[in-house]
């Protein structure tokens, strides 16, 4: 399900949160810059949602939409106090990383990493999840069945990213593009 990008504090940490909420089996993560948090609903009467353990995860997403649900979970690229650039799935509410150098060393390249957009979509038992982000050349995308990583790029008279608002799904054909094809 898509989110709207909103701006709020925690209860936690002083850290702001610079992504919108996600849902993923009845918990809501709430992705901050450096740390995230999980929230239940625990059905109480004046306020339904309680956060879910005792302390917030340290690592947070490098931006508003480099979050996504994929494969029955959570997968982000993330960032902490200590550096950024890895990829992460959710394993038992732990972030796990799945990047490999070369995925992290090209993310490494963007020039405006608060803007990767993560993405998702299934072709033949198999979910993709695609990271684009500014500057990077090629889009990069992990096989959740495989467990393996791959560049996609369109060609349009030169190479480019693949462009995450363009997957579509009609029947068993699968497009990705941009607007113009």
């Amino acid at each position: 399900s898509r989110r709207r990008h909103t701006r709020y504090w925690r209860d936690w940490s002083s850290d702001v949160c610079s992504s919108d909420l996600i849902v993923n089996h009845n918990q809501i993560w709430f992705f901050g810059d450096v740390s995230s948090e999980i929230w239940r609903d625990s059905g109480a009467a004046d306020f339904p949602l309680t956060r879910y353990g005792s302390y917030p995860v340290d690592i947070g997403s490098v931006g508003p939409f480099a979050v996504t649900n994929a494969a029955d979970t959570v997968y982000f690229v993330g960032k902490t106090g200590r550096g950024t650039c890895v990829v992460y799935s959710i394993n038992g509410n732990q972030p796990t990383p799945i990047s490999n150098t070369a995925v992290e060393e090209a993310l490494l390249t963007s020039t405006d990493l608060s803007s990767t957009r993560m993405w998702a979509y299934q072709p033949k038992g198999h979910e993709f999840i695609g990271i684009e982000a500014p500057g990077v050349e090629k889009t990069w995308v992990y096989d959740a069945r495989t467990q393996l990583w791959h560049e996609r790029a369109m060609w349009d008279g030169a190479w480019s990213p693949l462009s995450w608002v363009f997957v579509q799904s009609v029947g068993t054909k699968h497009f990705a593009g941009c607007s113009n094809g």
